[in-house]
């Protein structure tokens, strides 16, 4: 996190062209609250997948990645979106839309960064870490309020 500038998300193979953050209420919010080591919150997300990078992929199954970090780079919580295959086949410019919901406890921090991601490999698989630097099209941070004692 050290050089803000990421020349790989000038390359990124997908856009996102609409993010909404939202708390445990499904409220619209600008920061996830903390309330005790727990956090709970939702994005709501429209991707825009262009025609060339549809060309460059046709039939490999791809999948996108929200995966959230702690200040030191580790992953706190991820979860998977399928990419849906009439998105893949189709010849006309797709804008997909993805509601994702984290919920993850023992969080210490004053903001937590949300990476999105497409790649086509698995799980575990062997170069998935790389895969998901380069499809990387999302890198913000979200700035963390916690919640003291006697607050609601």
């Amino acid at each position: 996190m050290n050089n803000i500038y990421d020349p790989d998300i000038q390359r990124a193979p997908m856009y996102c062209v609409g993010f909404q953050l939202q708390d445990e209420h499904q409220k619209e919010t600008l920061k996830i609250l903390n309330r005790k080591g727990n956090i709970d919150f939702s994005i709501m997300c429209a991707v825009y997948v262009p025609n060339s990078f549809k060309e460059h992929t046709y039939n490999q199954h791809g999948r996108l990645f929200f995966t959230c970090l702690n200040s030191n780079g580790i992953v706190v919580d991820q979860k998977i979106g399928e990419l849906p295959l009439e998105t893949e086949k189709s010849s006309e410019p797709s804008l997909i839309r993805y509601a994702v919901r984290f919920n993850f406890s023992d969080f210490a921090g004053s903001e937590l960064n949300l990476q999105i991601a497409w790649t086509n490999k698995h799980d575990g698989e062997m170069g998935i870490g790389e895969s998901l630097r380069i499809g990387r099209f999302v890198n913000t941070m979200i700035p963390i309020s916690t919640q003291h004692d006697g607050d609601n």
